[in-house]
């Protein structure tokens, strides 16, 4: 997120029905409200379908980022609230910070999911110095309204960067 409060990415990695293939990751990028709309309505959407398909289904997530910031799209733009309602009230966000903070001790300095990935041996495709490299840059990049063709380096380090945190939660907290 920006500080203007634009949600420029929306990550998800989805698990297959068959429970063997491998997860697969979908970006959904916005560069302006309109299109943080469109990306918004895309992911309720699909989640929708999915849920359809399998009623026991879960949103995992690691920590209260996700479903505040489905609140606050829906409230900004006016669009898919019944859905979202509808999501908080079923119970489908699965957040286990809570229970990892509280019954886990571990020599870190936060319980954050990045600190607690040597733990589970978790290996991140994108180094996080990097990643924070390319966030920083890219945050500045659209501050400047540099074109979208010049960002092409920082978006590929970024969805990298967020297909790591998927994975990095899937693999520690919800394979089965």
């Amino acid at each position: 997120m920006l500080d203007s409060g634009l949600e420029y990415l929306i990550g998800a990695v989805t698990l297959a029905h068959d429970g063997h293939s491998e997860p697969e990751y979908d970006a959904l990028w916005s560069f302006d409200r309109a299109e943080e709309k469109r990306a918004f309505e895309t992911f309720i959407g699909k989640v929708m379908d999915r849920w359809a398909q399998d009623s026991a289904m879960h949103i995992y997530h690691y920590a209260p980022y996700e479903p505040t910031a489905f609140k606050r799209l829906a409230g900004r733009h006016d669009t898919c609230v019944d859905e979202v309602d509808e999501l908080l009230r079923a119970e489908l966000f699965v957040d286990p910070y809570k229970a990892v903070r509280q019954g886990v001790r571990a020599s870190v300095e936060s319980y954050s999911i990045k600190n607690l990935e040597s733990l589970y041996c978790f290996t991140r495709a994108m180094p996080l110095r990097e990643a924070n490299i390319a966030l920083k840059s890219y945050e500045a990049a659209l501050a400047l309204g540099n074109d979208r063709g010049e960002l092409r380096d920082f978006l590929r380090t970024i969805e990298a960067y967020n297909r790591d945190d998927c994975l990095s939660a899937e693999t520690r907290f919800y394979d089965g």
